[in-house]
């Protein structure tokens, strides 16, 4: 999708449908605990202020094959949790796994340092600062990404 030549140009995809999902997000089934979808559902409308309305942008659950629009045999069939195209910006909601395991830091590493390359940033939120708010510093770095597309932004702005 960044390969096309309007990609500079606004595209409009925007709803107010809140997506469908397919629970490949992980969460934890028995305690009914979803950190992602309450980012998305409770956390992008409470703290973004103007940009709240991103929500309606933000793709879920989508493949980085589809981000980049090329097969890496390293990110066969992997997922981000939020992508943004417009500001090419990927939010993950990290559980203990991406913080405890060497395996995960190093393959999140990886994947963002590729991410990165084909120019899209990414910024992880571990569920431990979801659940204690010590969240509010990945915000401020989400929405000064944001600022740096406003133009482009304002478009979208459903009023």
């Amino acid at each position: 999708m960044h390969k096309l030549e309007n990609f500079k140009e606004r595209f409009l995809f925007a709803t107010n449908e809140t997506p469908i999902w397919n629970d490949i997000i992980k969460g934890d089934r028995e305690r009914n605990y979803y950190p992602a979808k309450d980012f998305f559902e409770n956390t992008i409308p409470n703290e973004f202020r103007e940009y709240a309305f991103i929500k309606s942008l933000l793709i879920p659950e989508i493949e980085i094959y589809e981000i980049v629009g090329e097969e890496n045999k390293n990110f066969i069939n992997q997922q981000v949790d939020f992508y943004l195209p417009q500001v090419k910006l990927v939010i993950e909601i990290d559980g203990q796994q991406h913080k405890l395991g060497e395996v995960t830091r190093g393959s999140d590493k990886s994947r963002d340092n590729y991410l990165e390359i084909k120019g899209i940033e990414t910024i992880r939120i571990s569920t431990v600062e979801l659940r204690n708010g010590k969240y509010i510093a990945k915000i401020e770095a989400i929405l000064k990404h944001l600022d740096l597309y406003v133009n482009l932004l304002n478009f979208y702005y459903l009023k």
